[in-house]
């Protein structure tokens, strides 16, 4: 069974037809994220957010007042209850697009993201070090590889 996709348009397809001047800025903000090298899902994720907003406004989101940019992602955050990548990925896009049309001032008055205090960032820091080191017996060989608690091994 296949699904066609009739009538459907994308939030990025609404903003170009909806808000003045978003086809001809999305489009620069598009071939720089190529220059820019940026992967096909950062470019697809920030483009997406950035549509949200300009939807949201009916304005280019670089013509938006910041304290409204504010009550936007408090908005996004609080009461849409959205996820935080989404969130992220709204300020991420914004800054680039800030960047891109020399607003540097406002990219820098964009909200800090803070890691989180839990996430591990490798298997050192998920306990993982106890099975990760060298054995203590030589009936037990392991591969130098694999060792990460003596130095000089790895």
């Amino acid at each position: 069974m296949t699904f066609k996709k009739e009538n459907y348009t994308t939030t990025v397809q609404k903003a170009k037809v909806v808000v003045p001047g978003f086809k001809q800025a999305f489009s620069r903000f598009e071939e720089r994220m190529v220059l820019d090298q940026c992967s096909k899902s950062m470019a697809s994720n920030y483009g997406r957010n950035i549509a949200h907003m300009a939807l949201h406004f009916g304005k280019l989101p670089h013509e938006v007042p910041i304290d409204q940019v504010y009550s936007y992602l408090y908005r996004l955050t609080v009461h849409d209850n959205l996820s935080i990548s989404f969130f992220k990925q709204t300020v991420f896009g914004l800054r680039y697009w800030y960047r891109l049309f020399g607003l540097n001032d406002q990219a820098l008055h964009m909200p800090s993201i803070k890691p989180y205090p839990n996430a591990p960032n490798s298997p050192l820091q998920t306990g993982m070090q106890g099975h990760l080191c060298c054995p203590k017996t030589p009936q037990t060989p392991l591969p130098p590889r694999l060792c990460l608690c003596q130095p000089g091994f790895g």
